[in-house]
């Protein structure tokens, strides 16, 4: 926890609450630019949690696949679903 160091100064606790959240934003950036995550309305059941699995299973495809252009990726997939294949090496 940040706040359990007695010797923490003002500016150590901002460093770390900055890189908290540098991180978060980095993993979150994917989901709200490419899938709009935070625009969902759904909140019934296992839905929400069943669709962020997807979304973690598609960005964890991308990356092993070392794709960095990721709303490019997916858009060209849903073009063309063959590309999905591709990507997961079906062979």
């Amino acid at each position: 926890m940040v706040t359990s160091r007695a010797t923490m100064t003002s500016a150590g606790f901002h460093n770390r609450t900055r890189g908290h959240w540098s991180i978060d934003n980095l993993e979150h950036r994917a989901r709200d630019t490419v899938w709009r995550e935070d625009d969902q309305q759904a909140y019934l059941g296992n839905g929400p949690r069943n669709t962020a699995a997807l979304r973690n299973l598609g960005l964890g495809v991308l990356a092993i696949n070392a794709i960095t252009k990721i709303t490019e990726t997916v858009q060209r997939i849903g073009r063309d679903h063959d590309r999905a294949a591709l990507l997961l090496k079906l062979t």
